[in-house]
């Protein structure tokens, strides 16, 4: 199974269905998920179920507050979601 293409910019949708192509988690119905501020937040409408399942959510966290658009004008790291136990 190939891999995902790292080089898919996961803050559009075009850049989500590039990312997800020529994987088992393809899809042509990709649905932007509403009230988030500082993550990019999908729903993904598989093209073929997996393991029984025919949606899934993906959650990208960019360098930037998602809500502050591509121009990523509010620095946001992404060490921010590493868990500390």
């Amino acid at each position: 199974m190939p891999l995902a293409d790292d080089s898919a910019d996961l803050a559009t949708i075009a850049g989500v269905r590039k990312y997800l192509v020529n994987t088992h988690l393809a899809s042509d119905t990709i649905t932007v998920l509403l009230g988030g501020f500082g993550n990019f937040t999908y729903r993904i409408h598989l093209n073929d179920p997996f393991e029984g399942k025919e949606t899934f959510i993906l959650k990208y966290a960019a360098p930037y507050v998602a809500a502050s658009g591509p121009s990523g004008t509010i620095p946001f790291p992404t060490e921010r979601q590493v868990r500390l136990y």
